[in-house]
């Protein structure tokens, strides 16, 4: 399953870096079109695209969530839940407030990066697992098992790599508010 999701992240990319930007224009018409309406089909449409987007990451995180329950003790589970949802919230207060300040096409640039550095580490998920069923041929299984043992899931490298996803987007869109603050004021004294 982590290199059938590898390839669909790298096929998402690959796409994303091809139509990327594109969607700013698409997105921004499409809401200004709407906003020329009455002010309530403009909320419908600006209400509806939001609730599918967060619907879609919820399935997501609901189906992650689903398969770590099975696997780790719930106290824990719990503990993990409320503190992403609270940060989940700080997110999205931050993004309501300040994400039209973001510049959506270094946003995308970074998605990208983002994405190509979890399939690689989901490849290298498959490829430690392949190893551990002793499934890869012309390769000395054992010994590559043993030697990524360290980056696996519960390996002790992993685990800070891991947090840099959580980390490294939210560097991003504060890195990206203040250097288009300071490129727009630029603007403004010139």
């Amino acid at each position: 399953m982590a290199l059938v999701a590898a390839i669909s992240v790298i096929y998402c990319t690959v796409h994303m870096s091809k139509m990327g930007k594109f969607m700013k224009r698409e997105i921004t018409d499409g809401f200004n079109k709407a906003s020329e309406q009455s002010s309530g089909r403009a909320w419908m449409v600006a209400f509806f695209f939001s609730a599918f987007m967060v619907g879609r990451e919820g399935v997501e995180t609901a189906t992650m969530i689903a398969s770590l329950a099975a696997q780790a003790e719930t106290s824990r589970m719990a503990v993990g839940a409320v503190l992403g949802v609270i940060l989940a919230s700080l997110l999205a207060w931050a993004w309501v407030k300040f994400g039209r300040r973001i510049n959506l096409q270094k946003f995308f640039q970074f998605t990208a990066v983002f994405m190509t550095i979890f399939a690689l580490q989901l490849i290298f998920y498959a490829f430690h697992e392949f190893t551990e069923a002793g499934a890869l041929p012309l390769v000395d299984n054992a010994y590559w098992h043993v030697a990524t043992e360290p980056w696996s899931p519960e390996g002790e490298y992993s685990q800070w790599f891991s947090y840099s996803f959580g980390i490294l987007p939210l560097a991003w869109l504060i890195y990206t508010y203040f250097s288009d603050r300071k490129t727009n004021a630029a603007k403004l004294a010139s």
